[in-house]
């Protein structure tokens, strides 16, 4: 399967967060049973990579549903037919719900801007030229928003073939947090 070129990171982050949401949603647990309360995650550490998208993942794979994560973490899966599209959105809105989204908190935002910088010198390390990072409280504020700085959207002039590369080579934190 080829990784599909998003327009900007910004938009392929937004669109992975609801492609997320949307593919979470599946996995429900059966009828009767005792909900499951999953503990947030502690203030200091960030959510484990990619161990949103694994476990819907395997929740759609227990419902029939082969699917794989890119190197960007989103989730895709084959066409559907048409008569099975229904049935899919159920089975991808009980799995978002057994495995729900959980925003990260100020503690966790401070170290996503860390890892973020971290990334910034790596990419600069393979040669490219990232725009300058705006201060730690201007990335705090604009976290979640259209404005949200990551040192990865610098390179969306690239082709796709380089960009994945650098993707590889330096993986952006919030592509897999």
């Amino acid at each position: 399967m080829t990784m599909v070129r998003r327009a900007g990171a910004r938009a392929l982050i937004a669109a992975t967060a609801v492609a997320g949401i949307i593919l979470l949603a599946g996995c429900g647990q059966a009828k009767g049973a005792e909900p499951q309360v999953s503990e947030p995650p502690s203030p200091t550490a960030l959510p484990e990579s990619g161990s949103r998208a694994e476990s819907i993942l395997s929740c759609m794979a227990g419902l029939g549903y082969e699917g794989s994560i890119g190197n960007d973490g989103t989730i895709t899966f084959p066409p559907v037919p048409d008569e099975q599209h229904d049935l899919f959105q159920e089975d991808m809105n009980s799995c978002t719900e057994e495995t729900p989204y959980v925003p990260l908190n100020d503690t966790q935002v401070r170290e996503m801007y860390a890892l973020e910088l971290e990334n910034k010198t790596c990419l600069e390390g393979l040669g490219y030229q990232v725009e300058e990072p705006p201060s730690e409280d201007v990335y705090i504020d604009t976290y979640n928003t259209a404005t949200w700085w990551f040192a990865i959207a610098s390179l969306d002039a690239l082709p796709t073939v380089e960009f994945n590369e650098a993707v590889r080579a330096c993986p952006p934190p919030t592509f897999f947090n």
